[in-house]
């Protein structure tokens, strides 16, 4: 599917086309038109950071997490700080089960934006799912400062402390989590 030369070299409006077009189809669900559009767009010319980044995002929803890591990494290739990719690689690692690479990159997205809770408390999920529940602990304790009424937060935080055997505290944080969220 080679887009006749014409097209390609008729400059931004082709390109903000396909990506308006892209983004119409991910968010109408059509997830397999959405990656071709993508394809299409990313093949272009230099590398879009955000086509890059919604592609992976795609392929990770639709389950093709190896795919989605070749076009999340070569993202980063170009902005190694950029916190959403990151976020998205971490998605992918995870779904991967390659948890220390996921925590490499939470940890670089918590160094980046140290004052996000959610990003603190999925730095701290991966320390528990590593068996690092004193850690995640403290970790989750920095999400609840920065947000005390996390309800997840507090959950997880008393799954890694009743992990330790530390029940009591465990349980304050379980009573919290359902005052916050009953459902």
């Amino acid at each position: 599917d080679k887009m006749p030369q014409s097209h390609a070299s008729s400059g931004p409006e082709s390109a903000t086309a396909l990506s308006a077009r892209a983004m119409a189809l991910a968010q109408a669900k059509r997830f397999e038109e959405a990656a071709e559009v993508y394809k299409k767009l990313i093949a272009m010319g230099p590398a879009d950071l955000q086509a890059l980044n919604n592609l992976g995002f795609i392929l990770t929803s639709l389950g093709r997490h190896e795919e989605a890591l070749a076009y999340l990494r070569q993202s980063l290739s170009n902005e190694p700080n950029a916190v959403q990719t990151l976020t998205n690689l971490s998605i992918v690692l995870r779904e991967l089960n390659r948890l220390e690479e996921a925590l490499d990159c939470q940890r670089k997205i918590v160094v980046l934006n140290p004052r996000h809770p959610e990003a603190v408390c999925n730095f701290a999920l991966t320390l528990s799912q590593l068996g690092r529940d004193e850690e995640a602990v403290g970790q989750f304790e920095k999400a609840l400062a920065l947000r005390p009424d996390f309800a997840a937060a507090h959950y997880h935080c008393g799954l890694a402390l009743a992990k330790l055997e530390r029940h009591e505290e465990a349980l304050g944080h379980y009573r919290r989590a359902v005052a916050l969220d009953p459902a």
